[in-house]
Order: C-alpha cells, then sequence, then structure tokens
C-alpha cells in the first residue's frame, strides 16, 4: 500500500477483509496484518490474479469506521455483533437473523420434481473456494471467472423434469439455482431473484455432447426478474450457462448487477464444445457494471457456439470501470472464438464502449440490429488481427452515433470483416461519419473507409427516431431504414412478459425498454492518423508527380529521348511511397489522378518509338491514345485485388501504382543502358564550322 493509504486503526480491532477489483475479479480475503514501515498487507491466501499498481482495493468489516446509521461490525471471534441504530430505532424493536446454512434444496438423481409459490430467503455465505482438485483448489482461492465457485442455495444434479414456477429467492448470500451435470428438460420460469450474493440462475455441466449421459441441457429460463445480483461477489452473472445445449433464455428482466447480466459458453479458441443451439431473446437488460469491474458485456458469448442465436433484446447502460486501467462496458460482447452465432434485431444504447464487440472467432451474422450513442463507438470488429477469415458479417443494421464518435472500431483490414448496407448517421455532426483503425486514436473519414475497402454499400442519412436523445428509438414510417430492406419490431416485448404474473406479485410486462436510461460521456474522435506525415507525404507526393509531368510535356515536345527515359524512374519514387496507404487517407480521387499520371508514365515510350521525327500534332494523338489505353487497362487490374482480394479500393490502386510504375522503369532501363554508353561512345561532335567560329 502507499505511504498513509491505510490508518493504524483499520487493523485495531482484528483482522478486516480486504477486497482487490482486477479487471474481471473483485478477490476478497482477509488482511491478517499489516506492516506500517513497509505499507505490506500480509493476506489469507494468494491472489488468483495479479495485483497491479493502481488496482483499487478496500477494507470491509472495519470497526473504526462504524459511525453512521445503519452500520454494523462482527466480531466473529468474540462472537458479538455491533450495529449503529437508526434514530427511530429501539433495541426492542429491532429483529436480527443469521442463517445457520448456505444452502436450501439439494435435489441429485431425483426426477419429476416442481416448486410453485414458494419463498427461499436469508442463507448464509462463504469465502468461495475452488472445489475442481485444480491450481485454485490446492491453494484455498476461487476461480478467476464468473463466481462459479460460489454454491447454489438450490442445487440440481443428475435430475430430469426439474421446475420452479413462480417462486421468489431473495437475501441470499450464494447463487439462487444452479443445475449441474445431467440435467435435462428442467425450467426456472416466472421466478423473482433479488438482493443475492452471486448468480441468479446457473446452468454448466460437463463439456460432453448431447449422448452423454452427464449432458447438461434443455433447460428453459423464461420470463424472470433477476436484480441487485452480485451483492457480494461483483463478478457474478445474472444468468449464466457453461457447457449446456439448447438452452433458452427468453424474456428475462436484468438489472442493477455489478458484472454481465447473460453469459454463455465456457470454451475459448476454437475447441470444439457441447455447447450449440442455445437461443437468447427477448431480455431487456440495464445498468449493469455500473463502473466496478471491466471486460464484461449486457450479453457475453464465449466459444464456438453452432446454432446459437441472440434475438430481439434490449441492453442499455453498460458500464465498465471508468478509471484509466478500465476497459469493457459492451453490450453484446462475443469473446475469444466466438463463431457460428446469429446476432439479430437488438436495440443497444447507451453503452461505455460499443454497442457490440468481437474479440475474434468466425462466421459469425449481425444483422438487422441498432447500435446508438454508446461512448466509445457502435462496434468493435475485433481487436486480435492476423486471422484468414472474417470475424462476422455486418448488413442491414442502423448505427447512431454522435460527436464524431467512431461508427467502427479495430478495423484492421478490409478482410477482418465483412460490411454491405448498413445505415449510418451522426446526431451532431450528420454526414461527416468517423471510423477508427484502433480503439479510437486513429479515425478515417468514411471516403476514405470507403476507399480502403472497409464500407460497403452504405446509407448516410438520419434513421429519423422518434426521440434518440431521450431515448425513444422507435421508427417514423419515412425512416430510410426501410429503403434498405431493414425490419422494425417491437422494444416493448423485451424483457417479462405482459400479463403475466412473476414471482408473488410482479406484475410481468411493466418495465419500460427504456426505464433508467440515461445518456454516457461520449469519447468523440481522438486523432487523425498521423495528420501532419499525411500531409507531409501528399506535398511530396504531388512535387515528385507535378515535376515528372512536367519533365515528360517537355521531353514529349522536344523529342529528348534521355529525359523521357527517366520518366518512369521519377514518378515511381512517387507511387512507391504510396502503396503504404496506412497515412493515406484523403479522398480517393487523389487515387485515380495518380492512377491515369501512372499510366502516363507507361505511355511515354511506345509514343516516342511511334511518332520519333513525325509531326507534334501526331505525336499528341498517338501519346493520348496510349494513355486512354493503358488507363484501362490498369483499372481494370485495379479491379482484381479489390474484388476478389478485397484488400480495398485504395490499396488495390496504390499497389497497381507501384506494380504499373515498376514495370514501365523495367521497361525502359535496357532502352536507358544502350543509350547512355552510345552517348560515352559517340559523343557528339561540334557542328560545321563550329571552331572555325570559335
Amino acid at each position: 500500500a502507499a505511504e498513509g493509504d491505510i490508518p493504524k486503526e483499520v487493523f485495531a480491532y482484528g483482522a478486516p477483509t480486504v477486497r482487490i477489483l482486477h479487471y474481471w475479479h473483485d478477490e476478497m480475503m482477509f488482511a491478517e496484518s499489516y506492516d506500517d514501515a513497509t505499507g505490506r498487507v500480509k493476506l489469507s491466501r494468494p491472489s488468483t490474479m495479479k495485483i497491479r499498481p493502481g488496482d483499487r482495493y478496500y477494507f470491509e468489516n472495519v470497526f473504526s469506521e462504524m459511525n453512521e446509521p445503519g452500520e454494523w461490525y462482527l466480531d466473529a471471534e468474540g462472537r458479538k455483533l455491533y450495529y449503529v441504530p437508526a434514530e427511530d430505532e429501539e433495541p426492542e424493536d429491532i429483529s436480527l437473523s443469521a442463517s445457520a446454512v448456505t444452502q436450501l434444496i439439494t435435489i441429485d438423481g431425483v426426477n419429476g420434481i416442481s416448486f410453485e409459490n414458494v419463498v427461499f430467503e436469508c442463507t448464509d455465505w462463504e469465502l468461495a473456494v475452488s472445489k475442481k482438485g485444480d491450481f485454485y483448489s490446492k491453494y484455498g482461492m476461487d476461480s478467476s471467472q464468473a463466481a462459479v465457485d460460489v454454491e447454489g442455495a438450490f442445487t440440481v444434479s443428475d435430475a430430469m423434469d426439474v421446475h420452479i414456477v413462480g417462486c421468489e429467492f431473495r437475501n441470499l448470500g450464494s447463487t439462487a439455482v444452479k443445475f449441474y451435470d445431467g440435467v435435462r428438460f428442467s425450467s426456472v420460469e416466472s421466478c423473482v431473484i433479488r438482493n443475492v450474493a452471486a448468480s441468479g440462475v446457473y446452468v454448466g455441466g460437463a463439456n460432453v455432447f448431447e449422448d452423454d449421459p452427464s449432458y447438461t441441457g434443455d433447460v428453459v429460463i423464461d420470463n424472470n426478474l433477476i436484480y441487485d445480483y452480485g451483492r457480494v461477489f461483483f463478478n457474478a452473472v445474472g444468468i449464466q450457462f457453461t457447457h449446456a445445449g439448447n438452452v433458452s433464455v427468453t424474456h428475462n428482466e436484468i438489472h442493477d448487477g455489478y458484472y454481465t447480466a447473460v453469459s454463455g459458453g465456457w470454451c475459448w479458441n476454437y475447441d470444439s464444445t457441447g455447447t450449440r443451439n442455445n437461443d437468447i431473446s427477448y431480455n431487456l437488460i440495464y445498468n449493469i457494471g455500473q463502473g466496478w469491474l471491466s471486460d464484461m458485456g449486457g450479453i457475453y458469448m464465449l466459444g464456438k457456439q453452432p446454432g446459437t442465436t441472440l434475438t430481439h433484446n434490449v441492453i442499455h447502460n453498460v458500464a465498465c470501470d471508468p478509471g484509466q486501467g478500465g476497459y469493457g462496458g459492451w453490450g453484446i460482447y462475443l469473446d475469444e472464438g466466438s463463431s457460428d452465432m446469429l446476432v439479430e434485431k437488438n436495440l443497444v444504447f447507451s453503452c461505455s464502449s460499443q454497442g457490440f464487440n468481437i474479440h475474434y472467432g468466425e462466421g459469425n451474422t449481425i444483422r438487422n440490429n441498432i447500435s446508438a450513442l454508446n461512448a466509445e463507438g457502435q462496434v468493435s470488429v475485433g481487436t486480435r488481427g492476423g486471422e484468414p477469415h472474417a470475424t462476422a458479417f455486418y448488413y442491414n443494421n442502423i448505427y447512431l452515433t454522435d460527436k464524431n464518435v467512431p461508427i467502427y472500431a479495430y478495423m484492421y483490414d478490409a478482410s477482418h470483416f465483412c460490411d454491405n448496407g448498413n445505415l449510418m448517421w451522426d446526431l451532431s455532426a450528420g454526414k461527416s461519419l468517423c471510423f477508427a483503425t484502433d480503439s479510437g486514436s486513429s479515425v478515417l473519414k468514411l471516403s476514405a473507409a470507403r476507399s480502403q475497402g472497409f464500407i460497403h454499400n452504405e446509407t448516410v442519412a438520419d434513421p429519423l427516431f422518434s426521440d434518440p436523445s431521450g431515448f425513444d428509438f422507435a421508427l417514423g414510417e419515412d425512416s430510410p431504414a426501410f429503403g434498405m430492406n431493414f425490419e422494425a419490431w417491437d422494444y416493448a416485448e423485451a424483457g417479462t412478459v405482459a400479463g403475466t404474473r412473476v414471482g408473488q406479485s410482479f406484475r410481468g410486462g411493466s418495465t419500460a425498454y427504456n426505464a433508467s436510461a440515461s445518456g454516457l460521456e461520449l469519447s468523440g474522435s481522438t486523432g487523425t492518423n498521423a495528420a501532419w506525415f499525411r500531409t507531409l507525404f501528399l506535398v511530396l507526393a504531388a512535387a515528385l508527380v507535378i515535376a515528372a509531368t512536367a519533365a515528360g510535356c517537355f521531353c514529349l515536345f522536344r523529342q529528348n529521348r534521355q529525359m523521357i527515359l527517366a520518366l518512369p524512374a521519377l514518378l515511381s519514387l512517387a507511387f512507391g511511397a504510396a502503396v503504404y496507404d496506412k497515412f493515406v487517407n484523403w479522398s480517393p480521387v487523389l487515387y485515380v489522378v495518380l492512377l491515369i499520371l501512372c499510366a502516363c508514365s507507361g505511355a511515354w515510350l511506345p509514343a516516342l518509338l511511334a511518332v520519333i521525327g513525325t509531326s507534334r500534332k501526331k505525336r499528341i494523338v498517338v501519346f493520348a491514345v496510349c494513355v486512354v489505353l493503358l488507363s484501362v487497362l490498369m483499372f481494370g487490374f485495379c479491379l482484381i485485388p479489390n474484388n476478389v482480394m478485397r484488400i480495398g479500393e485504395a490499396k488495390a490502386i496504390s499497389l497497381t501504382l507501384c506494380v504499373g510504375a515498376l514495370a514501365a522503369s523495367l521497361t525502359v532501363l535496357p532502352a536507358t543502358i544502350k543509350t547512355v554508353r552510345g552517348d560515352k561512345k559517340h559523343p557528339e561532335k561540334p557542328a560545321v564550322g563550329a571552331e572555325q567560329n570559335g
């Protein structure tokens, strides 16, 4: 700890609990002692993640800080509870309870049981410890992922047809419901889960396929209200399924958690998994994260999940740690290896990062969604480059941004993702759109993003939402979105089902899709991709092209063969640099001009050879014909890498320019050498009478 961070009184009355906030894990252990001279805090067990300088931490159960009404302190050794009452509280009116158990119901190997309209409440909690016989359990640690080691108050294993309907789970020191290995054809429906220490519902078995007896799947989690989860274990998830197939997570309202609302999958990279054919649809998710942790999503997916769909969800106000080390408050987050999923008809807005994010994956389809007013951009297309396939296909989506916040981020190359036919608009800047090749410091304008092959067939127009600033995203009948075959849907269908009773008394469908919506500070575009270098490069390239063109005109009309033969080499200097188009992000019109000039460089030699000694008019005609033919030929060559190799219009033209200039230079090289040698062997003789005339 830094000097002066920890008052001595913190350790004056026993060992407090310390909580350390890592990226996606909040660790709890006892702080056994503190050395004021060195600043070292001795912990009761190892940390599961590296403790970095600047990590946030704080102490709990500190006697000296008990100074506000409602605060309390537990002296575990002395078996005493201290409590500061409110002004209107009397000791005889205070009711206290302390549970002696962490579990209420355990079902193992029994089929066909239903629980209806039962209230489960008030269990104790313990520090989570892995029980898997792995590295974590050896040292008394818990897994760093999603509070998976926290027990459930209601647990089911090796069972079929177990149904929990209309129940309430509240004030629990654990996860509410956990389905383990071999659970099939079971459900959690129309329940209320609130104020629980960890997750709401967890479904996770062994990583096996459907024909294995321990396979977990065919589980329905529908029409539930889950809020105030993760109250002890911050990195807990509202609803989570790991190795499970045919899971339906539908019509749930999930809000006010400190980490991800819905999480699916548990295999990193492209490993094979039984997690497939899952349906996450019609969920209303909001006020997630709340600035405590990082690397989260309203919906988080991990690994290959063929046949899985994410549709008709409304997600807003997902906020990660806003500090310097915080990142990743995404609406829909496809993490490592996420593949073969359909993401369709989702509304995502007011997230602290992008609305949609892919780490890396393959073959995902993201279509007919709305991503609006997210703080750092609308879509992050993948932070891992160099893979031989596209992470996802984006089409028929609506992207609404503001204050030049980028539409796309992390556009490494045009083959990294596929964009086609999306509607884009900036609330304050209109058609002046920005795109980022990284997190947002290196920005391209639309013309450059289009010319480099990132953007195709876009519609740039106001989508005509009813009141986007007030988070009303109903589309007007005359919206240009309908001209691009966009299909509207009713956002109010997300969340619990209207007309149903959820838990004991909650009325289904009573929460508006934009309830508690609030805006976030937008990052805006933060850079222009080395603007000073680009300007300098443009000036130098233009100077070279002008010089070469002027020299060419002089040569053509004066029939100076030596200077004409040097033109391709001169032009290749300008075009050779142009291939490094990382810094060439201006209008594609410039590329077209350069292309024609490059064709001119190839036209000097055939024009010269054809018309040496002829009239000036004939030289001009032959030269013009050569320029036109070569320009058409070079434009044709440009189409090959642009359309077949998908490297982008600008890169294709740059490549053709360089190849053309190099070819022209090599073509005239023998003639140049011959000319130079001929001039040395046969120097020009002075004109007759020159010597006599001095």
